[in-house]
């Protein structure tokens, strides 16, 4: 196989999936590219499942083939672990906001 052949890596039908995927692999340094999903972007595509949008087709992504095996490991790499640090902060909800802006302004 020619090393700068590209592969599959996967598929998703998810399109924030999709921008999870995509982050990973260019925050990683792995050359890629998708298919359908510039067809996927608009919203009105697809089902509303659990708040999340279906695109209805896949979007594909493809790799290098000599990049597939740290690609597929960086996928499948397990990070539930990050969530147990205590310091964790997301932020504030919009709730938390509204209620520390009105005891701001009494």
């Amino acid at each position: 196989m020619n090393e700068t052949q590209f592969v599959v890596l996967c598929e998703t039908y998810d399109y924030m999936e999709s921008e999870l995927i995509e982050a990973l692999l260019k925050d990683s340094g792995i050359e890629y590219f998708t298919k359908n999903k510039s067809d996927t972007s608009s919203s009105e595509l697809g089902t509303r499942i659990m708040e999340r949008i279906s695109t209805g087709v896949p979007i594909i992504f493809y790799v290098k083939a000599q990049d597939e095996d740290r690609a597929f490991e960086l996928l499948n790499e397990d990070r539930s672990h990050l969530l147990d640090d205590e310091n964790l902060d997301f932020g504030k909800t919009e709730n938390e906001e509204d209620t520390e802006n009105l005891h701001e302004g009494s």
